[in-house]
């Protein structure tokens, strides 16, 4: 399993926050129908907001692997989990976990810069409560998986 903080492709080690992204930081709130996916530009400011499904997530992180900096959801991280949706609501928490892991070994196999996020609650964040952290257009619709994914890199 990847370490937390990985060092990128050359094998640099990974020092303060300010010096440890690229200009470019991806953050992925991992899902099985469709991950949340961000883009922030540390120098321009811009956060970009998408969803895809594990194939295409795959094709996109390779095309940004020598310029980006991936920031993942990790709760497969957190070993006890209580669920109050029961059962199934268990199973599909797992089956996220696992999709998260997947990543995280994608990543790790194409040496691409990551870090390992344990849940933060930013799954609690409302529309209009994200709409006013980060400036996003309170008609610019998002869902929980943007939102967390958001949140993962915003301000960096």
């Amino acid at each position: 399993m990847p370490k937390s903080l990985k060092t990128n492709a050359k094998g640099s080690n990974l020092t303060p926050v300010q010096k440890k992204y690229h200009h470019l930081v991806i953050g992925i709130d991992p899902d099985v129908e469709a991950s949340g996916v961000s883009l922030w530009n540390r120098h321009t400011k811009v956060l970009q907001l998408d969803q895809m499904n594990l194939w295409s997530l795959f094709g996109h992180l390779k095309l940004m692997a020598s310029i980006a900096t991936v920031r993942l959801e990790a709760g497969h991280l957190v070993k006890t989990t209580w669920h109050a949706g029961g059962n199934g609501m268990a199973k599909r928490v797992g089956a996220n976990h696992e999709i998260g892991r997947q990543i995280a070994k994608f990543c790790e196999a194409n040496s691409i810069q990551t870090e390992l996020v344990t849940p933060l609650g930013y799954s609690s964040f409302s529309h209009e409560k994200f709409c006013k952290v980060t400036g996003w257009d309170i008609k610019a619709k998002t869902n929980p998986e943007k939102r967390v994914a958001g949140l993962l890199v915003f301000g960096l």
